[in-house]
């Protein structure tokens, strides 16, 4: 949930049951069909086992704008508004406490926004992603230490950090280079594992690929890429552009993988008609997220053949319905 409507929190507690059997093909691979022309609505209450309101204290200091929401995160005992530029702190009745972040370029500052917030609950810290470093404060709102990825950047190129989370008391990081050297353009995708010192304790690599045109990775910095379901961990990350072509070639990412033993594998496909090529052979789907719940697959997208649709889809994998929501 990513927005707050009349002041309040929506909190969505997702049915817990599952059928994962069905539409799996020989490889074990589950392909979701996607008809991007149904445009079916879909009440909450269907999803939904509990729906509680919460109204967050207003303040001077607490005012929340509503076009700057990055993420909000619940944990046990507080919840979290993250703003692009702070990150506001209300307590599980709403009441407002403090507020976390500050803009420079010093220590535990940042200049370029905020992109994801985490929580790690046994050592009350919370890790603000600046896009270019992870800065780590304690629930009291002091600056503890701060991360970059040395690494990477030793190797050339830009680096981003789209995502992080806290999971399995460690916290995950993805970060995404882009850059050239001797051999071409590159784009090389990691996900690190750091424990509560902010040290690294393992890696995932995700993709080490070249190009003879330049490559640009089509994040999002407001998406989860790195979801939990229990103890599992899936991740998805957007489509490839190679940006030499007039107009750029696009890559479509359909698959959600999951995570295990420092490796991914594929999880499940979204099947669109033709692999979501139109006529003249151009990708015209943009798929900006895939999530999923123990019962429920989740896929944000847009088709671009006709202008600029938004789309949101959810599939049932109990009783093997979908229903395909079109936002013009």
């Amino acid at each position: 949930m990513k927005k707050i409507l009349d002041l309040s929190l929506v909190i969505v507690c997702l049915l817990c049951s599952c059928n994962d059997n069905k539409n799996k093909d020989k490889e074990g691979l589950m392909g979701i069909p996607v008809d991007i022309e149904q445009d079916a609505s879909l009440p909450l209450s269907a999803i939904a086992e509990e729906i509680k309101a919460i109204e967050l204290e207003m303040t001077d200091e607490s005012l929340v704008n509503p076009d700057r929401i990055q993420r909000v995160l619940i944990s046990d005992d507080i919840i979290v508004v993250l703003e692009m530029f702070k990150a506001l702190i209300f307590n599980e009745n709403g009441e407002f406490l403090r507020s976390i972040g500050r803009r420079g370029q010093g220590p535990g500052e940042f200049t370029f926004g905020l992109a994801n917030v985490a929580i790690d609950k046994k050592n009350k810290y919370l890790f603000l992603n600046t896009y270019s470093k992870i800065i780590c404060y304690d629930l009291d709102g002091k600056f503890i230490k701060e991360w970059q990825d040395e690494m990477s950047a030793s190797n050339g190129g830009i680096n981003t950090i789209p995502d992080i989370n806290f999971i399995n008391d460690e916290l995950w990081v993805f970060v995404n280079n882009l850059g050239i050297d001797s051999i071409g353009f590159f784009n090389r995708s990691v996900i690190y594992k750091l424990n509560h010192e902010l040290q690294i304790t393992g890696s995932v690599p995700v993709q080490d690929a070249y190009s003879e045109q330049r490559l640009s990775e089509m994040v999002y910095g407001y998406m989860d890429y790195l979801l939990r379901k229990d103890t599992s961990v899936f991740f998805y990350y957007a489509n490839l552009s190679y940006e030499g072509n007039t107009p750029s070639k696009i890559v479509l990412r359909d698959t959600l993988y999951s995570l295990n033993s420092n490796r991914i594998f594929p999880e499940l496909k979204l099947d669109f008609k033709n692999n979501g090529v139109d006529g003249n052979g151009k990708t015209f789907i943009r798929i900006e997220n895939i999530y999923r719940s123990s019962r429920y697959i989740f896929a944000d997208y847009m088709s671009v053949k006709d202008g600029r649709v938004v789309h949101q889809f959810c599939h049932d994998t109990k009783t093997g319905t979908s229903h395909n929501i079109i936002y013009k």
